[in-house]
């Protein structure tokens, strides 16, 4: 398994590397703009550094499914159904790949954000506004929400558990698409709505299960909410493997 991680992670590794350079250039730049007081500076790479951090996460997922996508309709790619190997083990080390490039990817950009944050409150000597700052935001992007550390905790597993079924759908999508259809035309499309609606489901389910006036606390939601995305995530696993076993294993 550790050879099919690594494996899967060389695959990746170049995307990794120019999302790391690009976000070096705008943090240099962003340092740049606090030194010389450039506010113009400051609030360009502010906004290039979120967007960078939103977009990295989510192409991280991406290109991940991408490459099963070419593993599963390249002959280059399909020598890896070949090998030794269970599709259950080959399907594992992606998603364990992903999500471990996810979590390290989000950590990354939080803690870059946090220090950003504080420099930027720092050099306008607004340091003991931060944290009234962010509870107020946090309060109103999550009303539950507040900064007591478990419950931040909480919420970030909450939201890797989230990310993980979203990857583990599209990779079923995918599977679906280049197993069944494999070589008709049309076989994007048709990944790219079974991944719609079953996301379109799973929201429609989850809210009903997870409807914040039957916790008694924010914490006993995030816990639920992540339980159900880990049942739903082993559930999408297993089918997929399963699909792969039967139609793309020799």
């Amino acid at each position: 398994m550790l050879k099919l991680i690594g494996y899967e992670f060389r695959k990746t590794w170049f995307a990794k590397v120019v999302l790391l350079c690009i976000t070096a250039l705008l943090e240099l730049v962003f340092v740049i703009g606090l030194l010389t007081s450039d506010e113009n500076t400051i609030a360009l790479s502010a906004m290039l550094l979120a967007l960078v951090a939103t977009g990295g996460v989510m192409a991280m997922g991406l290109i991940s499914v991408t490459i099963l996508h070419r593993d599963m309709n390249t002959r280059q790619g399909y020598m890896l159904f070949m090998t030794p190997n269970s599709c259950y083990k080959i399907l594992g080390a992606k998603v364990l790949e992903n999500g471990l490039t996810i979590l390290v990817t989000g950590v990354f950009f939080a803690l870059l954000g946090a220090l950003d944050i504080t420099l930027l409150f720092g050099h306008y000597k607004m340091i003991d506004r931060l944290w009234e700052l962010l509870t107020s935001f946090m309060t109103q992007m999550v009303p539950q929400l507040n900064l007591q550390g478990h419950v931040i905790f909480l919420f970030l597993i909450s939201s890797l558990c989230s990310w993980v079924l979203t990857v583990l759908t599209a990779f079923f999508a995918d599977v679906m698409a280049s197993s069944v259809l494999r070589g008709k035309r049309g076989g994007g499309f048709v990944a790219f709505l079974i991944f719609i609606v079953l996301n379109v489901l799973i929201a429609w389910g989850s809210r009903q299960l997870t409807d914040a006036r039957i916790f008694p606390g924010v914490e006993s939601m995030f816990i639920w909410t992540s339980v159900i995305d880990l049942a739903l995530a082993a559930l999408m696993y297993w089918v997929t493997a399963l699909v792969m076993e039967r139609r793309l294993s020799v």
